[in-house]
């Protein structure tokens, strides 16, 4: 009995280990794909498919999932990329004025900007992750992440603060080395943990309407033979 609970306790601690490779090396595929500045939209659609197959556990070799994933997503990503990241930019440079020269913007601009930015950055959580798991034109990625990110608005505020407590952290306390090795692909990997159950319940739904197409199709098939 003790010698099985301690290869349990070795196979979790194997289990963990592989996990926290698996996401520095994410994380550092993630950055590497990201340096061009325009490609950061399919490098995160990347992590995603990634961090999706790690929780799925499927097996595979990361870096050539990594890839392939990029090369898929290059074209979409990119046209996602290039709508918010103006936006989020805007957004942030308001913000930075607002805490180093608090006054200087007037509050009929500092309120549209926030709603925007909350908006922007809520989508934002979901779009990346909805385009590596789906096979979606941009029109419906985006649509599709706007309808998610209000349905289940209690996830999206679970998955913002994913993000979010490590900023903070990492303003009072210096972690730099961490955010290196996991400041990307740790994040995306709690959100995954919010998400995920969501994009199950969505494939389902679709299994079922094909389920019940196939059944009319048998059906009018049965009706016209018996005819």
């Amino acid at each position: 009995m003790e010698l099985k609970h301690f290869d349990n306790d070795k196979n979790v601690i194997m289990n963990l280990f592989t996990v926290i490779t698996q996401l520095m090396a994410i994380n550092c595929l993630t950055v590497l794909f990201s340096l061009p500045v325009i490609t950061a939209g399919a490098s995160f659609a990347a992590m995603h498919d990634c961090l999706q197959k790690i929780l799925r556990k499927e097996d595979g070799y990361m870096v050539k999932a990594f890839i392939a994933s990029f090369r898929e997503n290059i074209k979409q990503g990119m046209l996602i990329w290039a709508c918010f990241a103006p936006l989020l930019v805007g957004v942030m440079a308001d913000m930075m004025l607002c805490i180093l020269f608090p006054g200087v913007l007037p509050l009929w601009v500092i309120v549209p900007v926030g709603i925007a930015g909350f908006l922007s950055f809520f989508i934002f959580l979901w779009v990346f992750p909805i385009l590596a798991r789906f096979r979606l034109t941009v029109t419906e990625v985006l649509q599709l992440s706007l309808f998610i990110s209000a349905a289940r608005f209690p996830r999206t505020i679970s998955m913002a603060m994913m993000w979010i407590i490590p900023i903070v952290c990492f303003r009072f306390i210096p972690l730099m080395p961490l955010c290196l090795l996991f400041g990307l692909a740790l994040p995306g990997y709690l959100n995954a943990l919010f998400y995920l159950p969501v994009f199950g319940e969505l494939e389902e739904e679709k299994n079922e309407r094909e389920r019940k197409k196939q059944d009319d199709i048998l059906c009018i098939r049965e009706s016209v033979s018996k005819r």
